[in-house]
């Protein structure tokens, strides 16, 4: 068994990321720093489909907290809250684990992308006979006598960054990313203190910890990591960030044109009651219903007084 998914994983994975990384490594001027970026972007723009659907699916369930906060203080109770609340994201279409189902591709290329990167970046010798025998056309294969350039600005790829300048913006970026979630983590704070027991405080303090987590993790792991990976990673969070920020603007203007229709709808396509709250890029609007401007007393005097002149 073990030896079948070892084959799988070498035959599916690991040889044909390597040779995408050698053929880039040639196409490139023979600079590693710019293969390793377009191979990320190759494997992001791949997977695209995956992740566009996981941070779809993410933003329509914020959508639905003002379903949800219904629901609650319908449902006090948590058993048929939950059931409730499933049957709600079965109406429209959110599976729940769908985001974990996702994640779980790019979180599976990452083991082979180390091994594929530490495999290269310290290539010398019998390693690079090694790598040759591991490419599918002879025309890019290494001289045994070469030494791939690992050299890429003040970086050698090998080796962690001296100066923790990738490090930091790979946690930056990451933080940025889990900012751009924190609108809807709060929410679930907000509304988890309204409601009996602990098991939603549990759960939305779990999520907003791992939006402060994740960031540093990244920094400490990125300290000790050759800088090759590191880039790999902040090229990654960083097409994430710009993949959401898309995401957003293609919500924001297809909720302009339904709002300029009048149609009392969210973006997601989950019709609301007048006064519940929409999301807008993340941004939770006050559920308050709209104060009527006009129709007040002076505007029942007005028509009085016409009466009385007719």
């Amino acid at each position: 068994m073990f030896e079948l998914l070892s084959h799988i994983y070498n035959t599916f994975l690991f040889i044909p990321i390597l040779n995408a990384l050698v053929v880039l490594y040639f196409w490139l001027g023979h600079n590693m720093g710019f293969a390793i970026i377009a191979l990320t972007i190759i494997i992001k723009l791949i997977l695209f489909p995956l992740s566009q659907k996981q941070l779809a699916a993410a933003k329509k369930q914020k959508e639905l907290q003002p379903h949800l906060k219904e629901l609650k203080k319908k449902y006090p109770d948590k058993t048929v809250y939950a059931q409730k609340q499933m049957e709600l994201f079965k109406e429209h279409g959110v599976n729940p684990a769908s985001g974990c189902i996702t994640s779980f591709v790019p979180i599976l290329i990452i083991f082979p992308l180390y091994r594929v990167f530490t495999y290269t970046l310290s290539a010398v010798g019998t390693t690079i006979a090694d790598i040759n025998n591991l490419l599918y056309f002879e025309f890019y294969k290494l001289d045994p006598n070469t030494v791939i350039n690992t050299s890429f600005g003040y970086l050698d790829l090998s080796k962690p960054d001296p100066y923790y300048i990738l490090p930091i913006a790979a946690a930056v970026s990451q933080f940025a990313m889990s900012k751009m979630m924190m609108p809807g983590i709060k929410k679930m704070e907000k509304d988890a203190k309204k409601t009996k027991g602990k098991t939603d405080d549990v759960m939305s303090n779990m999520q907003g910890q791992m939006a402060y987590i994740m960031p540093v993790m990244t920094l400490f792991i990125g300290l000790k990591l050759p800088s090759g990976l590191v880039l790999y990673w902040f090229i990654s969070t960083l097409f994430a960030v710009v993949q959401y920020m898309m995401l957003n603007k293609e919500n924001m203007v297809l909720f302009n044109r339904k709002n300029a229709l009048g149609v009392v709808e969210n973006v997601s396509g989950v019709s609301l009651k007048k006064g519940e709250s929409d999301i807008i890029e993340g941004e939770i609007i006050d559920d308050e219903p709209a104060k009527e401007v006009t129709g007040g007393k002076n505007s029942t005097k007005k028509k009085k007084k016409k009466k009385e002149k007719v």
